[in-house]
């Protein structure tokens, strides 16, 4: 008869959706923060940017303290307390299955704060927020203004219910443990967190695609292939935010018991900055665009220029190209 020789050590549970996943979605977070180091060095020192409103230099100041400067510090903290917690789940509690499910040294809230939660939620609002004034512009020459409002109404109301549905689930997600079944409160506030977070995304891409193609009659050869190009970075960027939702969602569907989930939400808010600060900084190449598509001795029209009031034969295609004009930015050698 057999027996287990002494000092055998204890089989340890698998670690791989649960540690595992979380440690991967830091390590791709840690490279997007890299990137947003960079999108935003590139935004200050932007010529553009000397001719940004008030308002968007002070949402880009308001998403850069907390994207940037305090996330520097903040995100950067975030980091290391997800490693540090990681080190001693699988380090100081090596050979201590319970520490997954009743703390040990580690309980697994200490993996997580509730101040980054609370950044990274308020700067998904505000570039849900800057994603809706851009529909409401770009719209305004090819849907009509019961449309746009209605299309801005949902969209605005599904950026708050997707404010609150994370709240909600920071609140619930700190009282939950690794190894266990999720409470159904935490189930509910993620089902309605990722889908409205979707639901945003298709929303806006579809009414962002929407305008833009309807305005491909009203302007001119040059901003028709600036249009083109927008349609294009419009549904390159906001698919990667969907896609994660989708991730997010289907694994928290599919693997409920595992934190995969977490690993996609680690990589959602820092793709939304990437997508905000992309956006921004996109204006320099489309201006170049126009520009090089512009007949010759043709002047760029300023920034916010309103249509000549001696003209009487302005046309909305002229409205549109100088809103897009606007939109996109003046040349460097254009002067106000």
């Amino acid at each position: 008869m057999s027996s287990v020789p002494a000092g055998q050590p204890t089989e340890l549970p698998a670690v791989d959706n649960s540690l595992g996943a979380l440690y991967i979605g830091s390590s791709l977070a840690t490279v997007l923060y890299g990137v947003i180091c960079v999108q935003t060095f590139l935004y200050v020192t932007s010529n553009r940017t000397r001719f940004d409103s008030w308002a968007m230099k002070l949402l880009v100041f308001i998403l850069f303290s907390k994207a940037h400067l305090n996330r520097s510090g903040l995100d950067t903290t975030q980091q290391c307390l997800m490693l540090a917690g990681m080190y001693r789940l699988l380090i100081t509690d090596y050979a201590n299955p319970a520490a997954l499910s009743i703390g040990g040294p580690s309980s697994g809230l200490a993996l997580v704060t509730y101040d980054e939660a609370i950044v990274a939620i308020s700067s998904i609002l505000l570039v849900q927020l800057f994603f809706c004034w851009r529909v409401w512009n770009f719209s305004a020459h090819s849907l009509h203004l019961y449309i746009r409002i209605a299309i801005i109404t949902i969209s605005v109301s599904l950026a708050f219910l997707n404010f609150a549905s994370y709240i909600c689930l920071s609140i619930f997600g700190f009282r939950q443990h690794f190894v266990g079944v999720n409470s159904p409160d935490l189930t509910v506030a993620w089902k309605i967190s990722a889908s409205s977070g979707i639901a945003f995304d298709v929303i806006t891409t579809m009414a962002m695609t929407l305008s833009l193609y309807r305005c491909r009659s009203l302007g001119t050869k040059r901003s028709n292939h600036v249009i083109v190009i927008l349609i294009l970075f419009t549904v390159n960027t906001n698919l990667v935010t969907t896609f994660l939702s989708i991730g997010g969602l289907v694994t928290y569907l599919v693997l409920p018991d595992s934190t995969i989930y977490g690993g996609f939400y680690l990589l959602l808010y820092k793709s939304y900055l990437n997508s905000f600060l992309a956006i921004l900084n996109s204006r320099d190449f489309l201006r170049e665009k126009m520009d090089h598509h512009s007949q010759p001795g043709q002047l760029s029209i300023p920034d916010f220029a309103s249509p000549s009031t001696t003209d009487a034969a302005s046309t909305a295609g002229e409205q549109f190209e100088s809103s897009l004009t606007a939109a996109v930015g003046r040349s460097s050698t254009s002067e106000a």
